[in-house]
């Protein structure tokens, strides 16, 4: 729990040593193999987690296809948050690319502790500012930006290149795995 403790301490350092013990006994450590989802389309989602270890992919299942729109590494939110807030089903799925762990939290005890403990209330605040920065980045890097260029933009963090399949970076990409691999090949990477 000390990545966790780091993490949130990191994110909202207001919260107090005794207010942290607290939070972190409604976290959970839960162990998701290679391939397993943590959530399928269609389901609700139940939880805020964050990647101890692992990588994860959020995919758009359409029309016998995969189209994924996001990927979490360590310490990184991993939660179809649309669903989670509103506690109605994804439209999203959630699978791990590697063995993963992620610190889990329940919608309900979230709620609660936000209640209970004003300052962790700017945790959450904080992270949805994060996701939504992310968000509106990525949106407007495909209204504005060449497959290119949004190729060389994964360059900054190497998690991209070195452990998510070339077909799933291709749909990330907005372009075919012939494509991608020209992308590739022009630039020499």
């Amino acid at each position: 729990m000390e990545k966790l403790r780091g993490l949130i301490h990191e994110v909202a350092g207001q919260v107090t040593d005794s207010e942290l013990a607290v939070i972190l006994t409604k976290f959970r450590i839960k162990k998701i193999k290679k391939d397993q989802h943590l959530l399928r389309q269609g389901q609700v989602c139940r939880e805020l987690c964050f990647v101890k270890s692992g990588c994860f992919k959020v995919i758009y299942p359409h029309a016998n296809r995969e189209i994924n729109v996001w990927f979490a590494f360590e310490e990184m939110p991993i939660t179809e948050m649309q669903s989670f807030i509103t506690q109605s089903p994804s439209q999203y799925t959630i699978r791990a690319l590697e063995n993963a762990e992620v610190f889990a939290i329940e919608y309900n005890d979230l709620q609660k502790l936000y209640e209970e403990f004003s300052s962790f209330r700017f945790f959450g605040m904080r992270i949805v500012e994060r996701i939504l920065a992310k968000s509106i980045q990525r949106m407007t890097s495909f209204q504005f930006e060449t497959a290119e260029a949004r190729y060389e933009k994964l360059f900054a963090n190497p998690n991209y290149l070195n452990r998510v399949p070339l077909k799933d970076l291709a749909s990330f990409l907005g372009v075919t795995p012939n494509s991608l691999s020209r992308i590739r090949n022009s630039a020499g990477k």
